[in-house]
């Protein structure tokens, strides 16, 4: 299946390949009129060099064009049927294995991937889906073993990098997970990155890495600025710098004087004047709050893009 063929269907006269008609399909789905993509994939069907065996791109169109709909059980039929036409097209096996896995459908996703990656077993993005399918699975030591291959074989390539690291993160293995997020965190501005970068510190009292990697944050987008100051004045808690942690409270009193902030600042200046009592309690509770924060924080930017991103100048 090729994604990169043209889509210039504005000549009358052009004839109506498989080539152009998967095109102009794709064309019409992507710009939200299903009605013309379903018009195009009939006419794929009846297209010159249809007959040919190994093309599955009729069938992917059929298949994109039920899950869009909704009807993911046509949409696994078409797919099975582009497989068999064109077994060895990759891009088909890794759309399978998808749907296959939102149907729960895990051993026939496991056999699609594990298939695919034994045809081309150096196909890097192919290796980190039957990754994430064998974490998915609980198989641990496959998870780990797929996705390092695939990393070790484009190590420059930044998702993979990230998806690496979230593997070993689930594995709770977090210290090296930041030996991987630390680099890419210099130079990324990815905002997903960026947060769970700044909570894996936070959770393995790394406190100084953790404050700049919230004062990061804080500059990627002055929109974060709350959630990365309260982050950075956890990190100042933690090492008891009871002043340092004041001065920031008092500042985010200047866009927040809301139940956290107010909270946290009244807790340091109890600390600063030897005021009140519970001290370990109080602190507890304000870090699980803040982790809290953090984490709803990080699922907003969940499904941000990590490759391609905007540097830092």
């Amino acid at each position: 299946m090729d994604d990169s063929v043209s889509t210039d269907t504005t000549n009358a006269d052009q004839e109506l390949t498989v080539e152009v008609c998967f095109a102009a399909g794709l064309q019409a789905l992507y710009s939200g009129n299903i009605e013309e993509a379903v018009a195009w994939a009939i006419q794929c069907d009846t297209a010159p060099g249809n007959g040919n065996s190994t093309d599955g791109r009729c069938a992917v169109l059929h298949s994109l064009i039920a899950a869009e709909t909704g009807d993911l059980d046509a949409s696994v039929t078409y797919l099975r049927h582009a497989a068999q036409l064109a077994p060895e097209d990759i891009l088909v096996a890794r759309r399978l294995s998808e749907v296959l896995i939102e149907r729960e459908a895990w051993s026939e996703a496991a056999t699609t991937l594990e298939r695919a990656v034994a045809s081309k077993p150096d196909d890097a993005d192919l290796l980190v889906d039957l990754g994430y399918f064998f974490l998915m699975s609980n198989n641990r030591a496959k998870a780990r073993a797929t996705l390092e291959r695939a990393a070790s074989l484009r190590p420059e390539d930044e998702a993979i990098q990230y998806s690496l690291a979230q593997m070993y993160e689930a594995l709770g293995e977090a210290a090296l997970a930041i030996a991987i997020l630390l680099p890419l965190a210099q130079h990324t501005a990815s905002l997903q990155l960026l947060n769970e970068l700044s909570l894996l510190l936070l959770q393995s009292s790394r406190w100084d890495e953790a404050e700049a990697s919230f004062v990061r944050l804080q500059q990627r987008d002055p929109d974060h600025e709350l959630v990365a100051q309260h982050g950075r004045i956890c990190c100042r808690m933690k090492k008891q710098d009871w002043r340092g942690a004041f001065h920031l409270a008092l500042e985010v009193t200047r866009i927040d004087r809301y139940a956290l902030t107010t909270t946290l600042l009244a807790y340091i200046k109890d600390r600063i004047f030897g005021q009140g009592s519970n001290y370990e309690q109080r602190e507890a509770e304000l870090v699980v709050r803040v982790m809290a924060e953090l984490h709803e924080h990080a699922e907003l930017h969940s499904g941000e893009e990590i490759s391609n991103v905007t540097a830092f100048e």
